[in-house]
């Protein structure tokens, strides 16, 4: 068991160093290139590499395929358009106005958010123990703190 502890921190560490990189390297071209055309390229590539990878997940997993019914068809539209390629296009509009570090702050509040909808639609609060909402804390003071150095900055340089 404690084995899988190991793996999960030390996967969660690249995940996060290498979500990071991603921000940083975002920043860097977000603007020269405008986002639309950044968007096309990360979720078109990332696209393409996963289709082309179906298939060996099915051989390696041996499963079967199923396509999706008309209101799964529906909802996989409604989460690729909206809630991944517009919002992927707005944050790297709102890129070009902060720094990645602000950037990466924020997108570390989403599984906060998920877990709250979860609590809210699922009613699945019952299952939160103390360690949940002290690493929420800690979470929102370090945001809450960047927030307000942030804001100290840019009324001294004003």
């Amino acid at each position: 068991m404690q084995q899988f502890y190991l793996k999960g921190i030390l996967l969660s560490i690249a995940s996060a160093f290498l979500a990071s990189l991603f921000t940083i390297l975002n920043k860097r071209i977000s603007n020269t290139i405008p986002p639309e055309i950044i968007t096309f390229y990360e979720l078109g590539t990332g696209f393409l590499l996963l289709t082309l990878m179906l298939p060996v997940w099915f051989i390696i997993n041996e499963s079967q395929f199923e396509l999706p019914g008309f209101l799964d068809l529906i909802y996989l539209l409604l989460l690729s358009v909206v809630c991944t390629t517009f919002a992927f296009t707005i944050s790297l509009y709102a890129l070009q106005k902060i720094d990645a570090f602000t950037m990466n702050l924020s997108v570390n509040l989403e599984p906060l958010y998920s877990i709250i909808l979860a609590i809210i639609l699922f009613n699945e609060h019952e299952s939160m123990g103390i360690e949940f909402y002290i690493g929420s804390g800690i979470i929102l003071l370090s945001v809450a703190t960047h927030g307000y150095f942030t804001l100290k900055r840019h009324e001294t340089s004003s």
